[in-house]
């Protein structure tokens, strides 16, 4: 097992409260997907809306007819308004897109989502 480069979905995208594509990206069978989620609220003096991120999941990669439910989300609170990480890994889905936003109309965030593959192929 080997780690592959970093590699970014998505950079310095600032959204509001609707859910934004960060990007998508295949898994071979077995591998290991770590991303590791940016959040900045830097043109806020205060943080009031948590940052929410989702990830759906699709077995198409042509149509990509990506699942309703989430297989994965997150809710996230920054305690400063300067650039936070938070990280996670997912494995055993074939396809998997993911979507992030603030929960409400006061924070506007800037994020970015970066990741790594472990380089297993079956």
């Amino acid at each position: 097992m080997a780690w592959g480069a970093k590699q970014s979905f998505t950079q310095d995208t600032t959204v509001g409260n609707t859910w934004t594509d960060a990007g998508s990206v295949s898994l071979n069978p077995r591998e290991l997907i770590h991303v590791q989620w940016l959040v900045n609220n830097e043109n806020a003096s205060t943080v009031t809306d948590a940052a929410e991120l989702r990830v759906l999941a699709t077995l198409d990669d042509a149509t990509e007819d990506w699942d309703d439910t989430p297989v994965f989300a997150m809710s996230y609170e920054p305690s400063t308004v300067n650039e936070e990480a938070v990280s996670f890994s997912l494995s055993g889905y074939y396809r998997i897109k993911i979507q992030y936003r603030s929960a409400g109309s006061t924070d506007n965030y800037t994020f970015d989502v970066d990741y790594r593959l472990d380089g297993v192929s079956a």
